[in-house]
């Protein structure tokens, strides 16, 4: 438990000094830009970042705040180079970097929409089964040519350490699942885009043999776990 919780610290300490990394760096461009080419360099730059962000997969908040970075360096410019402008008019050049940004981001994120919806609709059911007969036309001389020798025998010392998987969720969020095997004891944890853990089950496991080919049985022993306890679950290998 100690050991998990430690885990998923590290990786929320990695994620915010990565983001804040990206910040630092954009608001140290966004300065020079600013420096060399006045306003017009931040509207830019402002530009190009919406750009980049709309086409990517990201988590949401992210673009929050870079989207700030841009009339926070024109405010801090102005007021330390004392440029006297009249109030609406440096209100107005923080929101056309604002308004800018956003209008590249929104333009770029509903075009790569479009183009996705699109290229799924081309793909047709003839594609799929040709190259799933393709991938079984590959695989079948091994599969029949001795089925123990080509899957091979699993050994619970196969599966031991610390395995990870990451997953994109629809909404462009990035999902990780950590599963960590020690012995016949399992534990799964899953953390949100955020690095909140949102899962946690602990396991007993073993290998049996089943005939042609092995079974991995899980037995749930954690009395929190939030899949249920007592159920077995078996997967061939």
């Amino acid at each position: 438990m100690q050991k998990a919780n430690s885990v998923m610290n590290i990786e929320r300490v990695k994620s915010w000094l990565k983001h804040l990394g990206i910040v630092l760096a954009l608001a140290g461009v966004v300065v020079l830009l600013t420096l060399l080419f006045n306003i017009l360099g931040t509207l830019s730059c402002a530009a190009l970042v919406g750009m980049m962000l709309g086409g990517i997969r990201h988590r949401r908040v992210l673009a929050l705040v870079i989207s700030l970075v841009f009339p926070g360096v024109l405010f801090t410019l102005m007021h330390l180079s004392k440029i006297e402008l009249e109030g609406q008019k440096q209100i107005a050049v923080q929101v056309l970097s604002l308004g800018c940004f956003w209008m590249m981001y929104l333009m770029t994120w509903l075009m790569m929409g479009t183009e996705g919806k699109r290229a799924n609709l081309r793909r047709t059911p003839d594609t799929g089964r040709a190259t799933a007969n393709f991938a079984e036309n590959r695989l079948r001389p091994a599969a029949e040519s001795d089925p123990a020798d080509a899957m091979g025998e699993l050994r619970l010392e196969q599966l031991q350490g610390c395995w990870k998987c990451e997953s994109v969720g629809p909404n462009g969020q990035i999902r990780k699942k950590v599963i960590e095997i020690t012995r016949d004891h399992l534990v799964l944890n899953g953390f949100d885009s955020d690095g909140q853990r949102c899962l946690h089950i602990e396991s007993a496991i073993r290998c049996e043999d089943a005939g042609t080919a092995n079974a991995l049985v899980v037995k749930a022993v954690h009395p929190r776990s939030s899949t249920g306890t007592g159920q077995e679950m078996a997967g061939s290998a």
